[in-house]
Protein backbone atom coordinates (compact mmCIF):
# COMPACT_ATOMS: atom_id res chain seq x y z
CA UNK A 1 0.00 0.00 0.00
CA UNK A 2 1.36 3.39 -0.71
CA UNK A 3 1.34 6.19 1.64
CA UNK A 4 0.83 9.81 0.87
CA UNK A 5 0.96 9.76 -2.71
CA UNK A 6 0.11 12.79 -3.88
CA UNK A 7 -3.53 12.44 -5.85
CA UNK A 8 -1.49 12.83 -9.38
CA UNK A 9 1.19 10.80 -8.59
CA UNK A 10 2.39 8.17 -11.23
CA UNK A 11 5.46 5.37 -11.03
CA UNK A 12 8.26 5.89 -12.88
CA UNK A 13 9.39 3.80 -15.77
CA UNK A 14 7.08 2.32 -18.18
CA UNK A 15 3.75 3.97 -18.52
CA UNK A 16 1.58 0.48 -18.90
CA UNK A 17 3.50 -1.52 -15.67
CA UNK A 18 1.13 -1.58 -13.35
CA UNK A 19 2.17 0.09 -9.34
CA UNK A 20 3.30 -3.02 -7.33
CA UNK A 21 1.11 -1.88 -4.56
CA UNK A 22 -1.84 -1.79 -6.56
CA UNK A 23 -4.70 -5.11 -7.62
CA UNK A 24 -3.36 -5.97 -11.32
CA UNK A 25 -6.87 -6.69 -13.43
CA UNK A 26 -4.74 -7.51 -16.72
CA UNK A 27 -4.36 -5.71 -19.62
CA UNK A 28 -3.22 -2.46 -17.41
CA UNK A 29 -6.01 -1.97 -15.69
CA UNK A 30 -5.21 -2.04 -11.92
CA UNK A 31 -6.97 -0.55 -8.39
CA UNK A 32 -4.45 1.47 -6.42
CA UNK A 33 -4.42 0.66 -2.40
CA UNK A 34 -3.87 4.46 -0.86
CA UNK A 35 -3.85 5.98 2.53
CA UNK A 36 -4.98 9.77 2.94
CA UNK A 37 -3.08 11.94 5.14
CA UNK A 38 -5.20 10.83 8.10
CA UNK A 39 -4.37 7.18 7.35
CA UNK A 40 -8.21 6.05 5.62
CA UNK A 41 -7.67 4.31 3.06
CA UNK A 42 -8.89 4.41 -0.43
CA UNK A 43 -8.81 3.08 -4.03
CA UNK A 44 -8.10 4.94 -7.10
CA UNK A 45 -9.41 2.47 -10.45
CA UNK A 46 -7.16 3.35 -13.43
CA UNK A 47 -6.95 2.40 -16.93
CA UNK A 48 -3.88 1.26 -18.72
CA UNK A 49 -0.84 3.62 -18.11
CA UNK A 50 -3.04 5.90 -15.03
CA UNK A 51 -4.81 7.62 -18.71
CA UNK A 52 -7.82 7.90 -16.42
CA UNK A 53 -8.52 6.95 -12.77
CA UNK A 54 -11.72 7.10 -10.43
CA UNK A 55 -11.19 7.30 -6.62
CA UNK A 56 -13.64 5.96 -4.15
CA UNK A 57 -13.84 4.41 -0.07
CA UNK A 58 -15.05 1.41 -0.80
CA UNK A 59 -13.72 -1.81 -2.85
CA UNK A 60 -16.64 -3.07 -4.44
CA UNK A 61 -17.50 0.54 -5.55
CA UNK A 62 -13.49 0.48 -7.22
CA UNK A 63 -14.22 -2.79 -8.72
CA UNK A 64 -17.05 -1.60 -10.15
CA UNK A 65 -15.44 1.84 -11.59
CA UNK A 66 -12.74 -0.55 -13.12
CA UNK A 67 -15.35 -3.41 -15.13
CA UNK A 68 -17.33 -0.09 -16.14
CA UNK A 69 -13.63 1.59 -17.33
CA UNK A 70 -12.61 -2.41 -19.50
CA UNK A 71 -16.19 -3.06 -21.09
CA UNK A 72 -17.66 0.67 -22.05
Amino acid sequence: MADDLPANARPSGSTTDVPSWSIDFGNGFYIEILKDHKGRVYYRSCMPGGSICRYSNDLWRAKTYLYQMMNP
